[in-house]
């Protein structure tokens, strides 16, 4: 039986291949794709948030007889 302590030892260059610093390509369209997700997932969820809380139309709203465009005086 191996120590594994050694066995990462010997295995450790495919993980510097995997590190942001070393290799910022893949890493880069990895961030990309993230970000382009975050943002549709915002996008939807505003969406949705403005159709649930929609318009409901024009309300009914008592005015005051002296504010009307034809104002009324006592």
């Amino acid at each position: 039986m191996e120590n594994p302590i050694i066995l990462e030892n010997c295995n450790s260059e495919p993980l510097m291949d995997s590190d942001i610093k070393k290799n910022w390509a893949e890493s880069s369209v990895f961030f990309f794709y993230i970000t382009v997700l975050c943002i549709f997932m915002f996008l939807l969820s505003t969406c949705g948030a403005l159709y649930v809380k929609k318009y409901t139309g024009k309300p009914e709203v008592e005015v005051q007889p002296s504010s009307q465009f034809q104002p009324s005086y006592k």
